[in-house]
């Protein structure tokens, strides 16, 4: 996440010089294009992003059927395929999914659409369903503060962990700034 956005601002910088009403006009499909490329190159690829390999860190997953391990750590179970596909599709689709139909739903006015009728459904269960995935993030960063497993929702709806690649190795950078720096960002983002 905090990759993607130093890299997004990066591009705005780079837009602002020309190409500043392309970005904003596909400014959905730009996001989910950096994500993409983000997600392919780390979690598809079963690699850490630099951050997590400063800290001697990757992704872990709790699969059943036949485990792969991570090389050189053989407690630490691969993501399998499944995890890494519907990871994708819940950051990456989804979110531009919500944005594409909501921008289409409020350029056509389904708010006006008389109750009771499939328009005005559909909005109001697309609310709905955005409702309850923020109060159970709410939630879910109430029982992260609290026991500090999983990072984000995503994450533990697919039993996603954080392990260290190899226990004993010098960490390069201090956990408890990069602690207290979550848990600041985290509140500040709800907030």
């Amino acid at each position: 996440d905090d990759l993607h956005q130093l890299l997004w601002v990066g591009l705005e910088r780079i837009a602002r010089h020309g190409g500043q009403g392309l970005l904003l006009q596909w400014r959905a499909e730009a996001k989910a294009l950096l994500k993409f490329t983000i997600f392919w190159n780390t979690i598809w690829a079963q690699k850490s992003t630099p951050g997590m390999e400063l800290q001697n860190l990757i992704l872990t997953g709790l699969g059943k059927r036949r485990p792969r391990f991570v090389p050189g750590a053989p407690r630490l179970r691969l993501l399998t395929y499944r995890q890494r596909v519907l990871y994708g599709v819940l950051t990456i689709f989804a979110p531009w999914l919500l944005t594409r139909s909501k921008d289409y739903m409020s350029d056509r006015q389904w708010i006006g659409f008389q109750r009771g009728s499939i328009r005005r459904v559909i909005y109001e269960l697309v609310n709905a369903l955005e409702l309850a995935w923020d109060a159970a993030s709410i939630v879910h960063i109430l029982v992260f503060l609290a026991g500090g497993t999983y990072r984000n929702l995503v994450e533990r709806l697919l039993r996603i962990r954080v392990g260290y690649v190899n226990p004993r190795a010098h960490r390069a950078l201090s956990f408890e700034f990069m602690n207290q720096y979550l848990v600041w960002r985290t509140v500040a983002r709800f907030l």
